[in-house]
């Protein structure tokens, strides 16, 4: 009978961690096997894929009755891809296609808890781009006040009506401590200056 090979969660350990399962196959030894990629042909490695045939060691292994159990770690199982298809290789054994429990894939792409961080909710989104559009508006109102205010302080006096364009009328300049009191008294200065 060939080999079997599947790929199911690790119920011992939790998310991002599998057991292979070698069904009618003889304990590995040494126990290593090569993983190759369907898509494109690529071998597995502790690195990542690549296009050389790489051995691969489990993180433990044991036989339970007639299989084969190599336990395995999140740098193996992260690198798996749901939708796509294995060939397993394994030693004085032959190679088989690697079926894939699908919860073991959606963990380790990041579903369910498998260590990664999941995508933002669509909510969550709304909220950040509220945040971003308000902060927006707020710098535009803001750039604008600016934009007047400095234009305001550049634009040349209008002569008053009724004066001939020729006229040169002193321009009145604004202060927050005028010089002279509007109803006629002397200001501070004065007084201080009329002083011997």
């Amino acid at each position: 009978m060939p080999m079997r090979a599947l790929l199911v969660p690790d119920p011992h350990r939790g998310p991002g961690y599998a057991v292979l399962e070698l069904h009618d196959a003889a304990p590995p030894d040494p126990p290593v096997f090569f993983l190759r990629r369907a898509s494109d042909g690529a071998w597995l490695s502790g690195t990542g894929w690549g296009q050389a045939e790489t051995a691969l060691r489990p993180e433990a292994w044991n036989t339970d009755r007639d299989r084969q159990l190599l336990m395995l770690g999140t740098a193996l199982v992260d690198a798996l891809e749901p939708g796509d298809a294995y060939a397993l290789t394994v030693p004085g054994a032959g190679s088989c296609a690697l079926e894939t429990d699908d919860h073991v894939l959606s963990r380790a792409s990041g579903g369910n808890g498998a260590g990664r961080t999941p995508p933002p909710s669509p909510s969550r989104r709304k909220r950040l781009g509220c945040a971003l559009l308000g902060v927006l508006i707020f710098v535009a109102w803001l750039a604008g006040g600016v934009a007047l205010w400095h234009g305001s302080m550049s634009a040349p006096a209008s002569p008053a009506p009724g004066t001939a364009p020729d006229d040169t009328a002193e321009e009145t300049s604004f202060s927050l401590f005028p010089r002279t009191d509007p109803d006629g008294e002397p200001t501070y200065e004065q007084e201080e200056m009329s002083k011997p």
